[in-house]
C-alpha cells in the first residue's frame, strides 16, 4: 500500500474514508467490547448497557475483598470489639464490590487522527480504541464478538438526565505502580463530627465519608500493565443491589465486528441496529490490519 492510495476504511471513497477517520479517531468516541452472545441477545435488541458490579472486574487487585480498618477517634466516644468491626468490614466490602457498578470503555490515544494521517502506516490502526488485539481477546470473545462505538457526550447527556437519583462519576483510568494512597483508601475514620451519620445510616456514611473521598484510588487507578486498554470508566454508586441500565440508542455511532466474527450472524446485526449506524468488519490481510465497511444493502432483504 503506497502513500497515494492509503485507505483506513476499505469499501469507501477518499472523502468518506477521511470523514470516517475523523469520526472514529475523535477524542469524544468511546468503545465498548463485548461477547457475541451478549451483543446480539442483550445489548443490541434492547439498546441498553448494564452497569456491572465492581466485583466482576478482571483485575484481582480491584475485585478482592480488602481488610479495611475502622479507626475510632478518641473524641468519638465509640469502642467496638473486634467482632463488631469485622461485621462492618463485611458491609464495607459489600458496598465497594456489589453496590458500586461500572461501565467500561476504551478510548483512542491522543491525536490519533493526526498521527495516522501523518505517518500513513496501516499498523497505526492499533492506536485507535476499536482495534486493540488484547481487548478483543479479553473482552471481545477472542475476536468473535463486537465493539460498540459510543459518542461520549451523547452518552453523558443521557446518563445525567436518566440517573438523577444516583451518584455517578466518570473519568480516565490512571495507570501507576506506585502504592501511594493505598493505605489511606483502606482506612475509615469515625470522629465526633461524623459519629451520628455512622450510627444512623452506615451505608450512606461509608459512601459519603470514604468512597467519594477516595474514589480515584479505589476505582480509577490500575497498574501500568493495563495501560494499553486506554480505559475510560463510568462509576455508579448505589445503596442497593438492583441492576442499572442506560439507554444507548441515541449514542451508538458504529459497530465493529471482530476478525473472527461468524458471518452467519451478520444479517442479525444489520437487522438489530438503525440504518444510521455504521458497521465495520475487522480483517488481517497478510498480517496487515484492515477495516472493511459493510455494505448493508446486501443484507436488507
Amino acid at each position: 500500500m503506497g502513500v497515494d492510495d492509503f485507505f483506513f476504511f476499505f469499501n469507501t471513497d477518499g472523502q468518506e474514508n477521511d470523514e470516517l477517520m475523523k469520526k472514529y479517531c475523535d477524542s469524544d468516541m468511546l468503545y465498548h467490547y463485548t461477547k457475541l452472545e451478549t451483543g446480539i441477545e442483550k445489548i443490541l435488541p434492547t439498546g441498553l448497557l448494564r452497569f456491572s458490579s465492581f466485583v466482576n472486574v478482571n483485575d484481582p487487585s480491584e475485585r478482592k475483598k480488602r481488610n479495611i480498618s475502622i479507626n475510632w477517634a478518641k473524641d468519638s466516644g465509640m469502642n467496638f470489639d473486634d467482632a463488631k468491626k469485622l461485621d462492618y468490614v463485611d458491609l464495607l466490602n459489600d458496598i465497594r464490590l456489589n453496590k458500586s457498578k461500572l461501565i467500561c470503555f476504551s478510548k483512542n490515544k491522543e491525536n490519533v487522527y493526526e498521527y495516522i494521517t501523518g505517518k500513513e502506516e496501516p499498523g497505526n490502526i492499533y492506536r485507535t480504541g476499536f482495534y486493540k488485539p488484547r481487548m478483543w481477546t479479553q473482552y471481545g470473545d477472542n475476536h468473535r464478538g463486537i465493539c460498540i462505538a459510543i459518542h461520549k457526550q451523547k452518552f453523558v447527556d443521557n446518563l445525567t438526565s436518566k440517573l438523577t437519583q444516583n451518584r455517578v462519576y466518570r473519568g480516565d483510568i490512571k495507570y501507576t505502580d506506585s502504592t501511594k494512597g493505598i493505605f489511606s483508601s483502606t482506612a475509615l475514620e469515625v470522629t465526633k463530627d461524623n459519629k451520628s451519620d455512622f450510627q444512623n445510616n452506615f451505608n450512606k456514611f461509608f459512601i459519603e465519608h470514604h468512597i467519594i473521598k477516595h474514589r480515584e484510588r479505589l476505582y480509577f487507578t490500575k497498574s501500568t500493565d493495563w495501560r494499553d486498554e486506554q480505559e475510560y470508566r463510568f462509576l455508579l454508586i448505589s445503596e442497593d443491589n438492583e441492576d442499572y441500565y442506560i439507554d444507548i440508542n441515541n449514542s451508538i455511532e458504529g459497530i465493529f465486528l471482530g476478525i473472527d466474527f461468524p458471518s452467519v450472524y451478520l444479517h442479525s446485526i444489520v437487522k438489530l441496529i438503525p440504518q444510521s449506524v455504521d458497521i465495520f468488519k475487522l480483517n488481517l490481510n497478510d498480517s496487515i490490519p484492515e477495516i472493511i465497511k459493510v455494505d448493508r444493502t446486501s443484507y436488507n432483504t
